[in-house]
């Protein structure tokens, strides 16, 4: 299963947070970019719920919709972040071969 790195979370972060979200254009290529990372990142449960909960903004424009959607970005972002450094969310296992595959962080 292929999922979206924290890079691209990272990405969609910055372009949520530099856009002038009172432009409706500004509004709708952003769920464009959206779109296509959900299209991309199809067996990604996490993102697409990310991008349903903006879909949903766009229909009423709830502020606390838009701060929710900030945050779950966030918090997916540093989660894939820790997986990735804990060689636990790497695509090809092998590829830190001698390091401790999971640590149990109390």
């Amino acid at each position: 299963m292929v999922r979206a790195s924290s890079y691209v979370l990272k990405d969609i972060s910055n372009v949520l947070e530099n856009r002038d979200l009172s432009k409706i254009k500004e509004l709708y290529k952003l769920k464009e970019l959206f779109d296509k990372f959900s299209a991309r990142y199809s067996e990604d449960s996490e993102l697409i719920k990310i991008c349903e909960k903006y879909s949903k903004y766009l229909e009423n424009k709830d502020l606390n919709k838009l701060n929710e959607i900030k945050m779950s970005l966030n918090v997916l972002r540093s989660t894939r972040t820790k997986r990735t450094a804990l060689s636990d969310g790497l695509w090809f296992k092998n590829r830190r071969p001698n390091t401790v595959q999971s640590i149990n962080v109390i």
